[in-house]
């Protein structure tokens, strides 16, 4: 049984150039291909595939977007991410999306069949030169878990990300400044944060202000 494919990248070029070489192999068949993140979306759900081959970059739709649209439908269409995009940032977002696999656009022909053949076939696949980032995506995703605030440490931190001073948030918050202070070195430790500045620098990062 063959494994089937859909390629997703907005360079026309490119795309047929995954074409012929995924033909190539005997096991893979391509049975669509979609230049934009909306008809690569439409047509995973026409041919459930078992893989998506497709660019984070594309009109209308990213490929962040689309497997995350296939998670949150309990698609078992696996996503391989094929991009020039390989900033920490977008691999996290990848992971997060729920990726098994992330290549950079330079990869060769018979590391991308690898790639397909193992995702199919229930593993992940990350290419050597993404390989320390990936795991240092995961460690940040598993820091933003880790992270855990009192509602009371949740207030005063979103009151200090405003710029109120200690006496300013104990008046709001009908404390006394010397628990304000508290709240602020709880906060520091947690986010292993030296000050204020970094402090609301990494609770951004985290994604712990609303």
């Amino acid at each position: 049984m063959s494994i089937t494919v859909i390629l997703a990248d907005d360079h026309t070029i490119l795309r047929q150039g995954l074409h012929y070489i995924i033909s190539q192999h005997p096991e893979i068949r391509v049975v669509g291909e979609a230049s934009d993140g909306v008809e690569a979306l439409e047509l995973v759900q026409q041919h459930a595939p078992a893989v998506l081959v497709c660019d984070i970059s594309m009109p209308r739709m990213s490929g962040i977007e689309v497997a995350r649209h296939l998670a949150a439908g309990q698609s078992a269409t696996r996503v391989i991410f094929l991009t020039m995009q390989d900033k920490e940032e977008y691999i996290m977002q990848a992971v997060e999306a729920g990726a098994a696999g992330f290549l950079p656009k330079e990869t060769v022909g018979e590391e991308l069949v690898k790639a397909i053949t193992e995702v199919a076939g229930g593993k992940e696949y990350f290419s050597h030169s993404v390989y320390n980032k990936v795991f240092k995506a995961l460690r940040q995703v598993n820091q933003k878990t880790e992270v855990r605030l009192t509602p009371r440490e949740k207030e005063v931190l979103t009151l200090l990300a405003e710029g109120l001073s200690t006496k300013l948030i104990a008046e709001k918050l009908f404390v006394s400044e010397y628990t304000v202070s508290n709240h602020r070195a709880n906060l520091l430790q947690k986010l292993s944060a030296h000050n204020t500045v970094e402090l609301i620098r990494k609770a951004t990062e985290m994604r712990l202000l609303s």
